[in-house]
């Protein structure tokens, strides 16, 4: 990672003088200025300010040594380094720059996160209405445990599933046969371009689902779907989860 650190002199104040030096007592015309150092990381001013000092000029640029500096010269250094203070905020800007992105960036992240849990709880309790209308002929998205015939799959396919009917306590589904791979977080819009558009899309085997326990897991609301099992003949084939229900349009 590149960083870039600087130091700097901040002026903080300019003045043409008339003095003297030590081993001139000439008068002649110098340039005071008063300055503190201070350092920049990624160009932003990250402290200083701890001392104020100065630099004496002549008319052609050059700078006097302190040694050289009369009495009424430290006088007038002194005095005019008084009269300036030091911009402790403008020097030290860059944290508040700093903590106030950061502070940007949170109350973003957290709108953000509180549109997203939102749209989530939105979804869930559409998906928790509609099964607890469920009927012949509706379509839910879901993750698969199983294939068509019973056996266990690897790498958690989302597909489709299909309500055939419902007798008694047990639920007749038939499933997509495209389906796509496991994405991080389920979203039905991912699986609309392998939703079944014919017949001929949806697997011929009919699986039988218990439909009481899906009532039972249907009584508190989860965000990460409904998971389904297999009952009667089915069940003796595959015992435990065999698809969550994830999504409905």
């Amino acid at each position: 990672m590149f960083f870039i650190y600087e130091a700097y002199d901040l002026t903080l104040g300019e003045k043409i003088i008339t003095s003297t030096l030590k081993d001139d007592p000439q008068p002649r015309q110098f340039t005071l200025r008063i300055y503190t150092p201070g350092v920049k990381f990624l160009w932003l001013p990250m402290g200083g300010g701890l001392v104020k000092m100065s630099h004496v000029y002549t008319r052609e640029n050059e700078v006097i040594h302190p040694r050289k500096y009369s009495k009424e010269l430290k006088e007038e250094v002194k005095a005019f380094k008084k009269t300036l203070p030091i911009p402790y905020l403008k020097i030290w800007k860059g944290y508040l720059i700093i903590a106030a992105l950061i502070a940007v960036l949170f109350v973003g992240s957290s709108i953000y996160r509180n549109v997203e849990q939102k749209d989530q709880a939105d979804k869930t309790a559409k998906l928790y209405n509609e099964l607890h209308h469920i009927a012949p002929g509706q379509l839910y998205g879901a993750v698969f445990f199983t294939d068509a015939n019973r056996q266990q799959v690897n790498g958690l396919p989302e597909g489709w599933i299909k309500v055939e009917k419902i007798e008694g306590d047990t639920l007749f589904i038939r499933r997509s046969r495209k389906v796509q791979p496991l994405t991080p977080v389920f979203d039905i819009a991912n699986i609309a371009a392998i939703k079944p558009a014919s017949e001929a899309d949806w697997e011929t085997e009919i699986e039988k689902i218990d439909y009481r326990l899906m009532q039972k897991a249907m009584e508190q609301e989860n965000s990460r779907g409904i998971d389904l099992q297999y009952t009667g003949s089915d069940k003796e084939k595959y015992r435990g989860a065999v698809l969550t229900i994830k999504g409905v349009e």
